[in-house]
Parts: structure tokens; sequence; C-alpha cells
């Protein structure tokens, strides 16, 4: 059985939930943070945590080089900063920097484990307030449920926005379905 993304997700998925008590998670999201993460938990005091999953040792090195990233989990400002962020790898180890968490899973035929082999420090103190993360949210699954709809069975149609003002019978497409 080949290990993915998604078999990793769901163990994390089922640790916050179950085993941490999160109140909320998301997988694959630009709307919360500024870069796509690949698993975002918050707990009860709306701290946020990230899990970066990571199947290779190439992988692992390549997410360094996001500099973008690195530079706000380096200095944590403002709100769409995680307040915990954690790598979690699949049948290999790595040495994390001092600032971030390690979750090692592995992975035999179809059993898992999982380690928790280094807690990820408080990066910063400040909460994610409950109404940015409702409207993040909201607008994140709203748009999932959007592609989930045009990519089964939809077909080819175009969304068109019109605008009272203008002279042209199409203003422009909006979106391709």
């Amino acid at each position: 059985m080949k290990i993915t993304e998604k078999h990793i997700q769901a163990i994390l998925m089922k640790y916050c939930l179950n085993a941490k008590n999160h109140e909320a998670l998301i997988t694959n999201s630009r709307e919360i943070v500024y870069w796509e993460a690949d698993l975002l938990s918050w707990t009860r005091s709306f701290r946020l945590h990230e899990f970066e999953v990571k199947l290779n040792i190439h992988d692992y090195r390549a997410d360094f080089k996001k500099k973008h990233k690195h530079m706000h989990l380096n200095h944590p400002t403002g709100k769409r900063v995680p307040n915990y962020f954690w790598y979690v790898t699949c049948n290999f180890f790595i040495r994390p920097p001092e600032r971030f968490g390690w979750i090692y899973i592995h992975a035999e035929n179809d059993e898992f484990k999982m380690y928790v082999n280094k807690e990820a420090p408080l990066l910063h103190k400040n909460k994610m307030p409950q109404s940015y993360i409702d409207k993040k949210l909201r607008r994140a699954l709203s748009f999932r449920l959007m592609n989930n709809i045009s990519s089964n069975g939809v077909g080819e149609k175009e969304i068109y926005c019109y605008n009272k003002h203008s002279k042209s019978p199409k203003a422009r497409i909006l979106y391709r379905l």
C-alpha cells in the first residue's frame, strides 16, 4: 500500500480531535495562514496548530526553500501565523529546527504507529479571533463545496458576472465550471 498525505492527515485528525480535544480542523487550506497548510487545528483557547506532512527527506529539505513561510514562522507577528508548528514525517527521521515540533509516523503494511518525538513550542501568544476563524473556515468550506459540485457532473458551464451599468452583454467570466 502506498502511503499518501491523505493517510497521514487522517491519523493526525484523529489525534487532534480525540487525544488533544481540538475544536476544529481543516486540510490543505490557504485561507487561514499565509501559505498552504497540510493540516490546521484549533484548540478551545483559539490557538492554531499547523502540521506540515513530509513523505520523504527531499520534500522536507525543500520546505526550507520557502523563504516567505519560514520568515513568518521565525518572526511570528499578526494573526495569520500558527501558534505551534509541527513537521510530520513518515518512515524517515529528521532533526527539526528548535522552534518546531516533530511527529514521526511509522507505516508498515496497513499498520500505522504515531510517535510525538518533540513537542512543538509556543511560537507566539496571540490568539486567533473566533470571528476570523469562523469567517475563513466558512469561505474555505464554501470553495470546497463549489469545487466538489463542479467536478462531479455539472458539466462545462460558465458563470458570468453582469454589471447593470456595463454596455457589454457579458461583462466577464467569473468562474468556469
